[in-house]
């Protein structure tokens, strides 16, 4: 798997006036936590979950 597959993309949701909560709160943060969540923002994008469980739901009819 080439390194370009394996990225990942982040989407930030914004209201349907443009307003985007996740900034608003992530200005609010000190700079040392944001580093903090930036970098651990970057290791998702690169795929590296850290510890991590895998959920899955299975739906079914009786």
């Amino acid at each position: 798997m080439s390194e370009k597959e394996r990225l990942k993309q982040i989407i930030y949701y914004k209201t349907i006036d443009g307003r985007c909560p996740y900034n608003e709160w992530f200005n609010s943060l000190d700079d040392k936590t944001k580093s903090i969540i930036d970098n651990r923002i970057e290791r998702l994008i690169d795929g590296l979950y850290g510890d991590h469980k895998n959920y899955q739901t299975v739906y079914y009819q009786n």
